[in-house]
């Protein structure tokens, strides 16, 4: 099979820097009040974003230039380094309760961030070197679930079941279109499914979290505060939105305004239009995702195309969803718009690969 070689895919770019900026714009606008109010300088959190872009869009050009069949030498020792950063989290100090960073100073360090994209160049290269062992359980499905209950162990333990649950869905979607029995693999899912019932049903949290997606006004000042303050911002944004920068919700009414909930001070401020625009940039990076997928030259780029993909578009979907009230509260950032120069440096990195993939064509 012969393998072309051209530019990387410009509209993919595009869409990526579009993406970015709407991030960068939206993160000061939600965040310079709780910024002014903590460190007096209303740009503080907008900085420490905009320093996280540089590097991360310097890791995308450098993936970018690097050919993507590289990665599978490194994705081993890689995933094994996720691993050691996971247990390290374990020891240190909790912060806001939960024991998710490594502070390095300039950011926080979140291994589990990492962890998404260390199982999809590891399960990538380990799919399409067993091909034709995939379709056999004791080959095809046991060792990824080998490698995958520890790394959803040690996340638990975070505890963080939202990240846990991504990990796990892009770990099966790979599975799947690798080629695996969908029988077996329909019997693992329906394990694993009831293994995080089991996690929700004995956390007290997480059930309450449950409760407030159900009926948020049953508590609305405890656990449903959080969604009915997200609902109130997008119902006032209506059609046109009250204006950029003009939100009130932000004055210290909605949590976490300029990370999780950052979608619902973009339908505040720039109403259902401005709303749309984003949900249509991400089907546009969807789009692009599954042509580059489609004329990936062998198997391992289909994959990784196709896995990075689907992890940046879902993790939207459900941070998304999360803002409008249709899935639980899980944690998930809204990818390159939300605070969080760590998520923001993995996501710009996967872009980057996916970018070297579609320079490449069968």
């Amino acid at each position: 099979m012969k393998i072309k070689e051209a530019g990387f895919d410009l509209a993919l770019f595009l869409i990526v820097v579009l993406l970015v900026c709407t991030g960068i714009v939206m993160i000061y606008s939600s965040s310079y009040f709780t910024a002014l109010d903590m460190t007096k300088k209303s740009g503080f959190f907008l900085q420490k974003q905009l320093l996280a872009l540089g590097i991360g869009f310097a890791m995308m050009l450098v993936f970018s230039q690097i050919s993507y069949w590289k990665l599978k030498k490194v994705a081993l020792p890689f995933f094994i380094g996720v691993i050691a950063l996971l247990l390290v989290v374990l020891v240190l100090p909790p912060i806001k309760g939960s024991s998710r960073w490594i502070n390095i100073g300039i950011f926080g360090l979140q291994p589990s961030e990492f962890a998404k994209l260390s199982i999809i160049i590891l399960f990538s290269a380990m799919i399409a070197g067993r091909q034709a062992r995939i379709d056999n359980f004791s080959s095809g499905i046991l060792p990824f679930i080998a490698l995958l209950l520890p790394v959803n162990l040690l996340v638990l333990k975070q505890p963080d079941l939202g990240t846990a649950s991504m990990l796990t869905a892009i770990a099966f979607f790979l599975i799947y279109i690798g080629g695996a029995n969908f029988g077996q693999l329909a019997l693992v899912i329906a394990t694993f499914a009831g293994g995080a019932f089991l996690v929700i049903i004995n956390s007290l949290y997480k059930m309450k979290r449950v409760v407030a997606w159900m009926d948020p006004f049953k508590d609305a000042s405890g656990s449903g505060y959080h969604i009915i303050q997200s609902l109130i911002a997008i119902g006032s944004g209506g059609f046109n939105g009250l204006g950029l920068a003009q939100s009130k919700q932000k004055f210290s009414s909605l949590p976490e305004q300029y990370t999780d909930f950052i979608f619902a001070i973009i339908c505040e401020e720039l109403g259902f239009l401005g709303a749309l625009f984003v949900i249509l940039l991400y089907i546009a990076l969807l789009w692009r995702g599954i042509y580059i997928a489609r004329r990936a030259p062998d198997l391992f780029g289909f994959l990784m195309a196709s896995g990075i993909t689907f992890y940046v578009f879902v993790q939207a979907l459900i941070n998304i969803s999360v803002v409008l009230n249709v899935v639980p509260v899980t944690g998930v950032p809204l990818p390159f718009i939300s605070y969080g120069g760590c998520s923001l440096l993995v996501t710009l990195s996967s872009m980057g690969i996916l970018l070297n993939i579609s320079r490449y064509s069968r």
